[in-house]
């Protein structure tokens, strides 16, 4: 059985990856381009010397091609048989710095995050998967700074699996973009949070910060502000540093993982699940 502080490292690495969604949507869509702009390097070749091209989904690494950012890769072991591409690199103080690459395989995407599963966990990693189905998923884990997440996101795409091996600070957005969960009372000194879709499941996963809190107040406020709001406490765990509570009601579920940071400031990863 995993100790507390294991069951919250892992919790917060589920959230932080539905954070590190928007970040490979992002990648996702500059994925696209490069492939688009393949195509018509390749479209336009063909019309200059009159043959018919064939325009094939995109391959592995060309051995001239340029390397992906080494922070993209950092963490994560190279899949078999597979090259990486760069894809992004944001700078810091952009976002969540994303570092991301891509690479192409013909396995399939549950092969994919199997083998990342099993070779991170062999490294000791809390590591955290989920397979949205047969064609789409990711597994990854969090840095010992607390703030790195490292993740691989698979899409079965043209008759490949496209992977994203990626590094990125997904906590850091909530620094700069804001609205309110309009789910959950938020405690005194919460500040706007940065709202994010989870997979296809209709849940939603909310990040923001509390100023001038301890997780012990914070842990305190939610056990009293959720049954009044109409929320059943399930459980609420207090491992000093960090805590999560975790409430239901009707048909909704909800986790509130919370963590300790720079003096008197709290960090709240909130997902809620179901309908209203």
């Amino acid at each position: 059985m995993n100790s507390p502080r294991t069951e919250l490292r892992v919790g917060r690495v589920l959230a932080m990856a539905a954070a590190l969604g928007a970040g490979l949507g992002l990648a996702l869509s500059m994925f696209d381009v490069h492939r688009d702009d393949e195509r018509r390097r390749q479209l336009s070749q063909a019309h200059l010397s009159g043959v018919p091209a064939a325009v094939p989904p995109m391959t592995r690494q060309r051995p001239t091609a340029p390397q992906p950012d080494p922070a993209a890769l950092a963490g994560l072991p190279a899949y078999p048989h597979a090259s990486a591409l760069p894809l992004l690199s944001q700078p810091e103080g952009v976002d969540g710095e994303l570092k991301a690459a891509w690479f192409a395989t013909d396995d399939s995407p549950a092969a994919v995050i199997s083998f990342y599963e099993k070779a991170l966990k062999a490294e000791g990693q809390a590591v955290v998967s989920h397979r949205f189905g047969e064609g789409s998923g990711y597994a990854g884990y969090l840095d010992a700074d607390g703030q790195t997440m490292h993740l691989v996101a698979v899409l079965r795409q043209g008759g490949q699996t496209i992977a994203f091996p990626s590094a990125s600070k997904p906590e850091k957005l909530v620094e700069r973009r804001g609205q309110t969960t309009g789910v959950l009372p938020e405690p005194p000194g919460a500040r706007p949070a940065v709202s994010f879709a989870v997979g296809e499941s209709g849940a939603r996963a909310y990040y923001q910060t509390v100023n001038d809190a301890t997780v012990a107040e914070v842990l305190a406020f939610y056990r009293q502000a959720l049954p009044r709001a109409g929320w059943r406490v399930d459980e609420a765990v207090d491992a000093g540093g960090s805590g999560r509570v975790d409430a239901s009601r009707a048909r909704q579920s909800a986790s509130v993982t919370v963590q300790q940071r720079a003096g008197r400031e709290v960090s709240l990863s909130i997902t809620v699940m179901g309908q209203t």
